[in-house]
């Protein structure tokens, strides 16, 4: 980076010195969260973790607003039917009865959870089909005697 030079000579653009860069820098240092004094007289690593800090944030910030973008839109998508005047469709579809999964955990307790749900499922279907299945055997055993 560059500035103009102070000695009131011609337009010339001369190098910043190193103070200069670090005076430029300090407000950016303080949007990120450190403090005056920190900035000049704290520890030197304290700039690097500010710095990851602040960037860590914007992600989690940006991730955040994605998410909410995905639920708006996937609320809009839900209602769209509806909103078609020439459409057949006057039913909404279903809202996403749970939020979406962002991390592997998430996912694995989702189909954990959803595997224990076809699972009692099917042992419930099997336990009807037993009680009937028995109770046209004991019938038949009655029928015959």
């Amino acid at each position: 980076m560059s500035e103009i030079r102070r000695d009131g000579g011609s337009n010339a653009v001369s190098p910043l010195s190193l103070s200069g860069l670090f005076e430029k820098a300090c407000p950016v240092y303080m949007a990120y969260g450190m403090t005056y004094e920190e900035y000049w007289d704290g520890e030197v690593k304290a700039h690097k973790a500010y710095r990851e800090a602040y960037r860590y944030r914007m992600k989690q910030k940006n991730l955040e607003a994605w998410l909410q973008g995905r639920y708006f839109y996937d609320a809009l998508c839900a209602v769209s039917p509806i909103l078609r005047a020439f459409s057949k469709a006057r039913k909404p579809a279903d809202y996403p009865k749970e939020p979406y999964d962002l991390t592997p955990e998430d996912v694995r307790a989702r189909e954990e959870r959803e595997a224990m749900e076809r699972y009692e499922r099917i042992k419930e279907k099997v336990g009807v089909f037993a009680s009937e299945f028995n109770k046209r055997k004991k019938e038949s055993s009655t029928e015959g005697e």
